[in-house]
C-alpha cells in the first residue's frame, strides 16, 4: 500500500505534466487560430472588393481567369458608331 506522500508526489507529477503540455499547446493553438482569422479576414475583404469594384474590369477578370457572359459579335457591331457618308 502506498503512503500518502507517494500519492501526493504522483499527483504533483501529473499536474506538472499537464502544465507542461498546456505551456506547449496553448501558444501553438493560438498561432493556428490567429492565422485562421487573418486568412478569413483577407478572404472576406477580397470578396467585398471583388463584388463592389473589381468584377467591373475585364482586365482583372482576365488575370484571374474568370470570364463573365461574353458579348456576341452582333452586339459589338451594333455598338460601333456609324459614320455618315456625305
Amino acid at each position: 500500500m502506498r503512503n500518502s506522500s507517494e500519492i501526493l508526489r504522483f499527483k504533483g507529477e501529473q499536474n506538472e505534466n499537464k502544465e507542461a503540455m498546456t505551456e506547449i499547446l496553448l501558444p501553438f493553438i493560438s498561432l493556428i487560430a490567429s492565422l485562421f482569422f487573418v486568412i478569413l479576414f483577407i478572404a472576406f475583404g477580397w470578396y467585398v472588393v471583388w463584388t463592389l469594384f473589381l468584377k467591373k474590369f475585364g482586365f482583372v477578370r482576365e488575370l484571374l481567369g474568370v470570364n463573365g457572359p461574353e458579348t456576341s459579335t452582333k452586339e459589338k457591331t451594333q455598338r460601333t458608331r456609324k459614320t455618315r457618308k456625305d
